[in-house]
């Protein structure tokens, strides 16, 4: 049976974000560190993300490495498909599409392990 990577630092499990046996955080690199706004996790190298992707726009965020791969891959998926509908006047459907990626990623990490908390609390 083949058990899918995870990180031996810090037991990051996201397929996109492992690469061997360290995820992207944990590897080394000359990125700035900081705390990413969408994990929470403290001292972690950080990059910018094109919220809309390079080519639809110049807005972006800084996050770790790890959410950057994370929210990369969802945006590769869905990057034909919002090439296409990035016709004259819609130019801000890549961007909304982003930013909603971007709120996902936070979504996943903030909101559903405070709720899974209170759940846990109510049944002790």
């Amino acid at each position: 049976m083949r058990y899918a990577p995870y990180c031996r630092c810090c037991a990051e499990y996201r397929r996109a974000a492992v690469a061997d046996d360290l995820c992207l955080d944990c590897a080394p690199c000359p990125h700035k560190r900081g705390i990413c706004p969408l994990c929470r996790r403290e001292n972690v190298p950080m990059e910018n993300h094109h919220v809309a992707g390079e080519w639809a726009s110049h807005e972006t965020i800084r996050i770790c490495r790890n959410c950057h791969a994370m929210i990369g891959a969802m945006q590769r998926e869905i990057d034909p498909v919002l090439r296409e509908i990035a016709a004259p006047g819609l130019e801000w459907v890549p961007l909304a599409v982003g930013w909603v990626l971007v709120w996902l990623q936070w979504l996943r990490y903030m909101v559903v392990p405070a709720a899974f908390n209170k759940v846990a609390e109510v049944a002790l």
